[in-house]
């Protein structure tokens, strides 16, 4: 059952981060929203006590605000190396979470999926939409692999 909510707030989070990108949204909408996933599919996944709340607080934060960047200058496209760093950069996010849960192999296989898939995704589809609607799953999905 949990997986079915968290595939719900996966596709949520998409929506939200296709949303915050588009230019007919406030741009805000992409941090929220993966913020906002982060945080309750969190909780959803992982053991509740105090450490692993503000580790995921942490998290959330910190994907949140890592969710607004490129890793490239102004008005430049976007290369694989790019994509690389938004992956990695995202998946260091939870590194709290793995502090607080000790499930490295979890961490390490989200690592691996999401800087992966990200990279690979963003690299060769050629629909920005579709883009960034897989960008914003993936980023929840991958919890999954980490989920206690």
């Amino acid at each position: 059952m949990n997986e079915i909510v968290v595939f719900v707030l996966a596709c949520a989070t998409a929506v939200m981060y296709r949303c915050g990108g588009s230019g007919n949204y406030p741009r805000f909408f992409r941090p929220m929203g993966v913020g906002i996933g982060v945080l309750l599919a969190g909780f959803i996944l992982f053991d509740s006590n105090w450490i692993s709340f503000w580790a995921l607080l942490a998290s959330s934060g910190a994907s949140a605000g890592l969710s607004t960047t490129y890793f490239k200058k102004k008005n430049t496209d976007a290369m694989w190396f790019n994509w690389l760093f938004v992956g990695l950069a995202l998946s260091i996010a939870l590194l709290p979470m793995a502090f607080a849960t000790q499930n490295w192999t979890g961490f390490l296989m989200r690592s691996l999926v999401l800087t992966s898939g990200i990279t690979l995704w963003s690299q060769f589809q050629g629909n920005a939409v579709k883009e960034e609607l897989g960008r914003g799953f993936l980023i929840i999905a991958t919890l999954l692999l980490m989920g206690a």
